[in-house]
Formats: structure tokens, sequence, C-alpha cells
């Protein structure tokens, strides 16, 4: 068996469930979707993540700007915070229930059926080479080999069965071979009026300037980058008069 996604099938209780790495149920009606890469359902220290992005700048950076008006309430990645995750799962559910987010990842499984695989933490030796689970050059790179299954058709049909969705970010930039399945996806609402954005990734690699989280809270809310966007102006904006 290969290295699925931490979240492939998971109930995380109060009427939130993942099926191939979906937030496909959700006891509210989702307005916003967004589109991550992959999740390796490796040990507990290596991949902390409790939750979709759970383990870099993505919920901090999101709750400094909705919730505390672009003020830097949390200040570190989630991970280290480990382990005892702030913000809180109750909280982040609470939070994607308020603003109807929901979730997926572009990735349900890397090596599908391969056995004896050699893993240490995130990283796996294959055919000779080194990979890291959480690295996109990398899942990039066992992709060429044919060693990724997709979650393509999943997002297609959540996304079909939601017309409520207006929004959608990828947290990555469009670069092959993401670019082919962004285009399948949006192929399906070609015909809704849905917003397509592209975040600069939330762990901030890459990301020049100090502190880090600061610079990319800023990318987030208003883009100065070639190639990637920021959250839609006019919920950040709605948020913000209702705060």
């Amino acid at each position: 068996m290969g290295i699925q996604h931490k979240f492939l099938q998971t109930d995380f209780g109060n009427g939130f469930q993942t099926h191939n790495a979906v937030l496909d149920i959700t006891p509210y009606q989702p307005k916003v979707l967004f589109l991550g890469t992959f999740n390796p359902a490796t040990d507990e220290v290596s991949n902390v993540a409790d939750f979709f992005y759970g383990r870099n700048w993505f919920w901090p950076i999101l709750f400094n700007i909705l919730e505390h008006k672009q003020q830097v309430f949390y200040k570190s990645q989630r991970k280290f915070s480990f382990p005892k995750l702030e913000p809180s799962l109750p909280t982040i559910l609470e939070f994607i229930a308020k603003h109807q987010i929901s979730f997926a990842d572009l990735i349900a499984e890397v090596l599908p059926g391969k056995e004896d695989i050699c893993l240490a933490k995130n990283k796996i030796i294959y055919n000779g080479d080194n990979f890291d689970l959480i690295k996109d050059g990398d899942l990039v790179k066992l992709d060429k080999q044919g060693e990724i299954d997709w979650t393509t058709k999943p997002i297609i049909e959540y996304i079909k069965n939601n017309p409520s969705i207006e929004t959608i970010y990828y947290t990555r930039k469009s670069s092959k071979p993401f670019n082919k399945i962004f285009e399948q996806i949006e192929l399906q609402f070609a015909d809704r009026n849905v917003k397509v954005k592209y975040l600069f990734t939330p762990s901030g690699q890459g990301l020049k300037g100090s502190p880090r989280n600061e610079e990319l809270m800023k990318q987030w809310v208003k883009s100065s980058r070639e190639g990637f966007d920021n959250l839609d102006e006019q919920w950040v904006n709605k948020l913000k008069t209702a705060l």
C-alpha cells in the first residue's frame, strides 16, 4: 500500500467529514473552497497536521486577517505549537463554519499499491531517489513516474454538487503538471460565476522579506508578486465591516 492522504476518509465530528481528501460533508453550504496539494499520512511528529493546512502558516495568517483585522495575533507556524496546536481544531471548525469555507487536496495517494516503501519522517526513497512528500517539486517528480493518484474527479464532482461555491483558491502557482489539473476542474464550472485565485504557498517557502509571517499576510491581503493573487477584496472588506 502506498502513502495515503492523512485525511483521505475522516470524520472530524460535528458534521465535518472527508471522502477522497475532499471535505465534502459540512453543516453549511460552502462559499469558499481552498485547494491544496497533499498531506501525507506519516507519523504524528513528522506531520503534526490535524486538519487541512494544519502545520504551516495557513491558519495563523487566515485568522490574523479575518478575525484580528490584519494584526499579528498568531506569531508562528502552527506546527511550532505542537502538541497543543493553536488555533485549536474546534476553533478552526467553528471558524470555517462562520465563513462557509471548505477544503480539498489534489492528491489522494503517493506510490499507490506499492509495498515496502522506505519512509523516514516525510521522506521516502524510491527507485534510488529521495523524495520529500511535503514538497510540491518532489511530488511533480513522482508524477512523471506515474506514481500519483490525483483527486481530480472527486473535486469536480464536489464542485458540481455545490453551486453555492463562489470562490476557489489554489494555494500554489499554476505550473506543470498542476495547471492541467486546474484546467480540468475549471472546465466544469465555465458557465458559473466562480472566481479563481492563486495564493502564495502558506508554507511561505521562497517568500522574501522579514518577518516571514507579516510578509505572507501582506501578500494575501494585497498581492505584489507576479502569478499570485490576494484574497478576494470584497470578502475581506465585508468581514472587516462586520467585525
